[in-house]
């Protein structure tokens, strides 16, 4: 079985999401007196784990963008293009205090310390809120709008079906037989939604 892009793009989003999630909670509780220096030695690793997920994320997410502009038709294009966005602005929030601590410790000569101001809490926060925003939005595109999906599972078997109805419309087959064929137990895919695999399957009925 291959593996697919839009399964990788799924797989190493997890990695940032925890790590900007771990991020801005050790930046929050610098600002309580639970923090500790094991938590503070710890913010640029996990600062570096969200690094690397948003590269792995970005770089795969490019292509599943490529694959959403030809899946996605007319307004629901809105959704991916937001997404992307939200993305952009999630690799800032990552990528800037990384680059500060790294030059600060370069010019300093000491350990990697990262920004932890009040500013730069409220940007960590703001990060998880636009890794939710941006969640959301990827699961909408793929369960709503069945994005990357490669076998196309139940929207794949109704476009089958009604391809092959439409065929035999076509020929001249009148419509009574023609739906017949298509929704009968033994006709074609739409039966298992529409027809009578749908009223024989249990918790199932006709119709939408």
């Amino acid at each position: 079985m291959l593996l697919h892009t839009s399964e990788l793009h799924a797989a190493v989003t997890h990695l940032a999401v925890v790590a900007v999630l771990v991020y801005a909670l050790l930046l929050l509780l610098r600002r309580t007196r639970w923090t500790s220096p094991t938590a503070r030695a710890t913010e640029p690793w996990v600062l570096g784990g969200a690094l690397i997920g948003m590269a792995a994320a970005g770089v795969t997410g490019l292509i599943v963008r490529g694959q959403a502009q030809t899946e996605l038709r007319g307004n629901a294009n809105r959704v991916g293009t937001a997404h992307f966005w939200l993305g952009i602005a999630l690799a800032l929030i990552v990528v800037v205090p990384a680059a500060m601590a790294i030059l600060r410790a370069r010019r300093e000569g000491g350990s990697v310390d990262v920004p932890a101001g009040l500013g730069w809490t409220a940007l960590g926060v703001a990060g998880v809120v636009a890794i939710a925003a941006q969640g959301y939005l990827g699961g909408r595109m793929t369960y709503h709008h069945g994005v990357g999906v490669d076998a196309g599972g139940q929207f794949r078997q109704t476009a089958v079906g009604g391809e092959q109805l439409a065929v035999a419309l076509a020929r001249g087959t009148r419509p009574v037989v023609a739906g017949r064929a298509a929704f009968a137990d033994d006709g074609l895919g739409c039966a298992s939604c529409h027809g009578d695999r749908a009223r024989l399957a249990p918790g199932r009925r006709e119709g939408p």
